[in-house]
Protein backbone atom coordinates (compact mmCIF):
# COMPACT_ATOMS: atom_id res chain seq x y z
CA UNK A 1 0.00 0.00 0.00
CA UNK A 2 2.65 2.50 0.94
CA UNK A 3 4.63 2.01 -2.51
CA UNK A 4 1.13 3.40 -3.98
CA UNK A 5 0.83 6.16 -2.01
CA UNK A 6 4.65 7.12 -3.30
CA UNK A 7 3.76 6.68 -6.83
CA UNK A 8 0.71 8.99 -6.73
CA UNK A 9 2.58 11.37 -4.54
CA UNK A 10 5.54 11.54 -7.07
CA UNK A 11 2.94 11.48 -10.05
CA UNK A 12 1.11 14.55 -8.49
CA UNK A 13 4.63 16.53 -8.20
CA UNK A 14 5.63 15.71 -11.42
CA UNK A 15 2.20 17.10 -12.68
CA UNK A 16 2.49 20.10 -10.25
CA UNK A 17 5.83 21.20 -12.11
CA UNK A 18 4.09 20.52 -15.67
CA UNK A 19 1.61 22.95 -14.50
CA UNK A 20 4.01 25.51 -13.24
CA UNK A 21 6.04 25.19 -16.80
CA UNK A 22 2.98 25.45 -19.06
CA UNK A 23 1.56 28.70 -16.86
CA UNK A 24 5.46 30.46 -17.37
CA UNK A 25 5.09 29.88 -20.90
CA UNK A 26 1.21 30.84 -21.16
CA UNK A 27 1.79 34.10 -19.58
CA UNK A 28 5.04 34.64 -20.37
CA UNK A 29 6.28 33.26 -24.16
CA UNK A 30 6.34 36.17 -25.71
CA UNK A 31 9.81 37.39 -23.17
CA UNK A 32 11.61 34.12 -24.07
CA UNK A 33 13.85 33.24 -27.35
CA UNK A 34 11.90 30.92 -28.66
CA UNK A 35 15.17 28.29 -30.38
CA UNK A 36 15.85 28.61 -26.69
CA UNK A 37 13.03 27.74 -25.25
CA UNK A 38 12.04 25.11 -27.54
CA UNK A 39 15.63 23.69 -27.13
CA UNK A 40 15.18 23.77 -23.45
CA UNK A 41 12.05 22.17 -23.58
CA UNK A 42 12.70 19.37 -26.32
CA UNK A 43 15.59 18.44 -23.68
CA UNK A 44 13.74 18.58 -20.57
CA UNK A 45 11.11 16.22 -22.67
CA UNK A 46 14.10 13.47 -23.71
CA UNK A 47 15.05 13.37 -19.99
CA UNK A 48 11.45 13.07 -19.14
CA UNK A 49 10.32 10.27 -21.61
CA UNK A 50 13.81 8.56 -20.52
CA UNK A 51 13.12 7.88 -17.07
CA UNK A 52 9.36 6.97 -17.60
CA UNK A 53 9.50 4.96 -20.38
CA UNK A 54 8.33 1.22 -19.51
CA UNK A 55 11.08 -1.17 -18.45
CA UNK A 56 13.37 1.80 -17.74
CA UNK A 57 16.17 0.91 -15.33
CA UNK A 58 17.07 3.08 -12.16
CA UNK A 59 17.34 6.56 -13.13
CA UNK A 60 20.25 8.40 -14.01
CA UNK A 61 21.05 12.34 -13.85
CA UNK A 62 19.67 14.44 -16.35
CA UNK A 63 20.60 17.99 -17.13
CA UNK A 64 24.50 19.80 -15.31
CA UNK A 65 24.35 17.90 -12.32
CA UNK A 66 23.46 21.06 -9.11
CA UNK A 67 26.60 21.79 -6.82
CA UNK A 68 26.60 19.43 -3.91
CA UNK A 69 25.24 16.48 -5.35
CA UNK A 70 26.72 13.23 -6.80
CA UNK A 71 26.22 13.01 -10.97
CA UNK A 72 23.48 10.27 -11.95
CA UNK A 73 22.04 10.42 -8.09
CA UNK A 74 18.27 11.36 -7.66
CA UNK A 75 17.89 14.31 -5.48
CA UNK A 76 16.48 13.34 -1.78
CA UNK A 77 14.10 16.27 -2.00
CA UNK A 78 12.32 18.77 -4.21
CA UNK A 79 14.31 21.24 -3.97
CA UNK A 80 16.35 22.83 -6.59
CA UNK A 81 19.15 24.71 -4.16
CA UNK A 82 20.33 26.40 -7.55
CA UNK A 83 18.81 29.66 -6.93
CA UNK A 84 18.24 32.06 -9.52
CA UNK A 85 20.30 35.13 -9.04
CA UNK A 86 18.50 37.90 -7.38
CA UNK A 87 19.92 40.80 -9.56
CA UNK A 88 17.98 39.47 -12.84
CA UNK A 89 15.30 41.87 -14.13
CA UNK A 90 11.93 40.99 -14.67
CA UNK A 91 12.02 39.90 -18.24
CA UNK A 92 14.59 37.41 -17.51
CA UNK A 93 12.10 34.05 -17.74
CA UNK A 94 14.65 31.94 -18.98
CA UNK A 95 16.52 31.01 -16.03
CA UNK A 96 12.84 30.36 -14.28
CA UNK A 97 11.71 27.84 -17.31
CA UNK A 98 15.36 26.26 -16.84
CA UNK A 99 14.92 25.96 -12.95
CA UNK A 100 11.41 24.60 -13.08
CA UNK A 101 12.47 22.02 -16.03
CA UNK A 102 15.20 20.92 -13.34
CA UNK A 103 12.33 20.49 -11.13
CA UNK A 104 9.89 18.39 -13.74
CA UNK A 105 13.14 16.34 -14.33
CA UNK A 106 13.83 15.58 -11.24
CA UNK A 107 9.95 14.54 -10.38
CA UNK A 108 10.46 12.28 -13.81
CA UNK A 109 13.25 10.13 -11.78
CA UNK A 110 11.80 10.18 -8.95
CA UNK A 111 8.17 8.85 -10.36
CA UNK A 112 10.27 6.50 -12.21
CA UNK A 113 11.94 5.28 -9.01
CA UNK A 114 8.25 4.91 -7.25
CA UNK A 115 7.25 2.75 -10.21
CA UNK A 116 9.81 0.24 -9.61
CA UNK A 117 9.20 -0.24 -6.12
CA UNK A 118 5.60 -0.57 -7.12
CA UNK A 119 6.67 -3.65 -9.29
CA UNK A 120 8.62 -4.77 -6.70
CA UNK A 121 5.73 -4.83 -4.07
CA UNK A 122 3.10 -6.36 -6.44
CA UNK A 123 5.10 -9.40 -6.83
Amino acid sequence: MYALAEMLTRCHVLMAQLLAVRLLLARRRAQLDPGEAAAALEGARAGVMQVLRPGAVAPVGVGPSDAGSTAGAVPSEDVDHVAVPAALPDSAVFPWLQRRLRLAQRAAQRVGLAAQALRVAAR
